[in-house]
């Protein structure tokens, strides 16, 4: 077994004049850590509030991608460009008996011009 420590934030340095549903907050990530075989290890609906920077996870040795969004986004505002959306992913290779620390940084998804 390995360790994974994970950090997940939000570039949110471009001003959005979207309009954002009360129902919705597009800062509120959803995080999975998925194995090679396409099998979800570890996920949440609420990064900041349920796992933090930081949080360590044991996993097998092999490769994974981290994979990160806004949750609860339905894509209807988007399309219009109305409301903000952030995602990323990354890989990241555990070793056992090594840590490995893994940075995501989500970005602005979509944006109208």
């Amino acid at each position: 077994m390995g360790y994974l420590r994970l950090d997940v934030n939000t570039v949110t340095n471009t001003n959005t004049k979207g309009v954002v549903p009360d129902n919705y907050n597009p800062k509120q990530l959803y995080v999975a850590i998925v194995d090679a075989d396409g099998k979800t290890v570890a996920s949440t609906e609420n990064f900041a509030s349920e796992w933090g920077n930081g949080k360590e996870f044991q996993l097998k040795s092999g490769v994974y991608s981290i994979k990160a969004n806004s949750n609860g986004f339905d894509g209807l505002a988007s399309r219009y460009g109305e409301a903000p959306y952030y995602a990323g992913e990354t890989t990241v290779t555990v070793k056992a008996g090594n840590s490995v620390s893994a940075n995501l940084v989500c970005t602005l998804a979509d944006v109208k011009v």
